[in-house]
C-alpha cells in the first residue's frame, strides 16, 4: 500500500469522523428546540435517526479500514451527491446561504473525491476482489 493511500485513508476517516459528530450535533441541536413542541414519539424518530447516523458512518469508517468495495462506492456516490448540492444552490443563486463551516464542507468534498479518484486508491479497493 503507498504512503498516498495510507495517509489518505487516516484523513477521509477523520473527515468521515468530523461528519458524524457534525451530524449529531445538529440533530440534538434540533431535538432541544422542538422538546417542547412534538409529542415523545416524534423524538424517538429524530433520535433514531441520529442513530442511523452513527451506524452509517461507521460502517463507512470500518470499510475504508477494511479496503472494501462496496464502500468506496458509497463514498463516491456520498461526495458526489453532496458536490451537487452545492452545484445547486450555486445554479439557483443560494450561494449566500453558505456559511464558512460549509465551505470547510466543500473542501473536505472535493478532497475525499480527488483521493477516490487517484489510480493508487482505486487499485487497492479493487485489487482484492478482483484480481487481474
Amino acid at each position: 500500500m503507498s504512503k498516498l493511500v495510507n495517509w489518505g485513508r487516516w484523513l477521509v476517516a477523520a473527515l468521515l469522523i468530523f461528519w458524524a459528530l457534525s451530524s449529531i450535533r445538529a440533530t440534538t441541536q434540533e431535538v432541544a428546540q422542538i422538546h417542547g413542541e412534538y409529542p415523545f414519539d416524534q423524538l424517538l424518530r429524530i433520535l433514531l435517526l441520529c442513530l442511523l447516523d452513527i451506524g452509517f458512518y461507521s460502517y463507512l469508517v470500518w470499510g475504508l479500514w477494511r479496503s472494501s468495495g462496496l464502500t468506496y462506492w458509497l463514498l463516491v456516490v456520498l461526495n458526489c451527491l453532496y458536490f451537487g448540492s452545492f452545484g445547486l444552490k450555486f445554479i439557483s443563486g443560494h450561494f449566500q446561504e453558505l456559511t464558512p463551516q460549509k465551505w470547510a464542507y466543500l473542501a473536505a468534498t472535493v478532497f475525499m473525491l480527488v483521493w477516490l479518484a487517484l489510480p493508487s486508491v482505486y487499485d487497492e479497493y479493487w485489487r482484492r476482489k478482483h484480481p487481474a
